[in-house]
């Protein structure tokens, strides 16, 4: 989770400078956070169903 708050540091401002509103920066990082939270969900959910692996 490190990861998002440095992602975040630099990129609304860049995205900023790029000419996004506040808005559509808002919607992107909320649509960053649904998917990575899914994605965990499912990684978590696969490596259970694989098991031990040994």
């Amino acid at each position: 989770m490190v990861g998002d708050g440095i992602e975040q540091g630099f990129l609304a401002p860049y995205l900023d400078e790029l000419g996004f509103s506040a808005a559509s920066i808002a919607a992107l990082f909320t649509a960053y956070g649904i998917v990575v939270a899914v994605s965990a969900w499912l990684a978590g959910a696969l490596a259970e169903a694989g098991g031990r692996g040994g």
